[in-house]
């Protein structure tokens, strides 16, 4: 007999119990859909204005608070401590540090910058003399220091100018148009009882809303009526004029404008704002029941004759112009 034909041993290694699948062939882009997909129901929300924040963090979180005082009745002399803010710019000719002359106003904003007008800094509308100085603490200018009763309040503080920013869109004398500055501290200030930062205003808010039916108060050294500037700093409150009324009181319709950064107050009987008083702050407490106060102005230009019944002082608008003070500032 023949022996059957002997089994071949299993292969060492088992083959797979499923087929591996097929390598796919390379894709191919799909084509575009033939109709676009539909728009949002609404469309996005344009983007805010640019605002630095570094800048807003650089606003002191405390600020527009003073020493108490009575309400003010017409212009009147200042108490002690009652505008911390208050800042007076000094000029000097020919590089010489003295004599100094104070003439324009301002508002200290933070520790190391003073809000004041453009033309504040123009040497051809200072009689040819340089800003150089600024002084904060300051209540009376023939004092070498400033009491009420047996409160004194310390020395001034005085500070050089270690650089300054005109708004770029500032075009002299011709309509005061961006009238407005910043100043460079050449050092940090020392905050105390009589040296203080106004507020800025939120961002968004009109001066018409902060003010409404209310007056503002508006401060400085300024020339009184009897044509010399004041040693004493000096207090008034002025309504807000509304800008078709101010643009029928004076011949202010080609010097208003029409691009904004401009607001009334005043047009009362030897009640203004005047000479010299140029920069410095129109303010309001931000409700009416007390601080914080916030600053809405700054005195740019009026008439001549100053406090003439029924013809408002131009100031430049804080409110307009919030966004360029905060993004201007540094460390």
């Amino acid at each position: 007999s023949t022996p059957p034909p002997s089994t071949p041993p299993p292969p060492s290694t088992p083959p797979p119990s499923t087929p591996p699948p097929p390598t796919p062939p390379p894709s191919t882009p799909l084509p575009p859909p033939s109709t676009p997909p539909p728009p949002p129901s609404t469309p996005p929300p344009p983007p805010p204005r640019s605002i630095s924040p570094r800048g807003e963090s650089l606003l002191p979180r405390i600020c527009g608070h003073a020493a108490p005082h009575d309400k003010i009745h017409g212009g009147t002399a200042a108490p002690l401590g009652a505008y911390p803010w208050m800042a007076v710019l000094g000029f000097t000719r020919g590089g010489r540090a003295f004599p100094v002359y104070w003439g324009c106003g301002g508002s200290l904003i933070n520790e190391r910058y003073v809000l004041t007008a453009a033309h504040c800094t123009y040497p051809n509308m200072n009689l040819g003399m340089d800003l150089t100085k600024v002084r904060l603490g300051e209540n009376h200018l023939g004092n070498a220091r400033d009491c009420d009763d047996e409160v004194c309040a310390p020395a001034p503080q005085d500070f050089g100018v270690e650089s300054m920013m005109r708004h770029p869109r500032f075009l002299g004398s011709s309509t005061h148009s961006n009238d407005i500055a910043l100043l460079r501290l050449d050092a940090s200030v020392t905050f105390t009882a009589f040296v203080q930062p106004i507020c800025l205003p939120t961002p968004g808010v009109s001066v018409a809303e902060l003010v409404g039916e209310r007056q503002v108060v508006v401060t400085g050294f300024g020339d009184t009526e009897t044509g010399r500037r004041s040693e004493q700093l000096l207090q008034v409150m002025l309504p807000l004029v509304p800008r078709d009324v101010c643009l029928k009181a004076a011949n202010y319709v080609v010097t208003m404008g029409k691009d904004g950064g401009k607001v009334c107050f005043g047009g009362q009987f030897q009640m203004d704002s005047c000479f010299k008083d140029s920069g410095g702050p129109a303010i309001i407490n931000r409700n009416p029941t007390g601080p914080p106060f916030v600053q809405v102005g700054l005195v740019s230009y009026g008439s001549k004759s100053c406090g003439e019944p029924g013809i408002p002082a131009i100031y430049t608008d804080i409110t307009f112009y919030r966004d360029w003070i905060v993004g201007n500032l540094q460390p």
